[in-house]
């Protein structure tokens, strides 16, 4: 079972610390955008063009002060953003991807996971 984040600050077992939300999805290099192969507690990906990905929640998160982490992979790709300053919100995640040139770029996967 799952127990409070609390915990995290003196426990650091894997069993312990578990996250609100993540997700594997295609991110339409080579496949169909907005695909989730794995997920919890993500309803769905909405696709809002090239890199633009938002990570839609099934419940809800209790605020908006949450932290984000992902990766990307594939087609030169170096870097997953989260949302800027007041992208935060309660059912939503906004990710955006990005090549060696620093231009918006499709990823094969993408990699979310939300801690709070």
């Amino acid at each position: 079972s799952r127990r409070r984040h609390t915990r995290c600050l003196s426990d650091w077992s894997s069993d312990v610390c578990s996250s609100d939300l993540w997700v594997k999805f295609a991110g339409g290099n080579g496949n169909t955008a907005g695909t989730i192969s794995a997920s919890y507690n993500v309803s769905s990906i909405t696709v809002g063009g090239t890199g633009a990905y938002t990570v839609n929640l099934t419940n809800a998160l209790a605020d908006a002060n949450y932290a984000v982490e992902m990766s990307a992979y594939g087609n030169g790709l170096i870097c997953a953003k989260g949302p800027d300053a007041g992208g935060y919100t309660t059912t939503a995640v906004p990710v955006s991807t990005f090549n060696t040139s620093f231009a918006a770029a499709n990823a094969v996967f993408v990699w979310v996971a939300v801690f709070r």
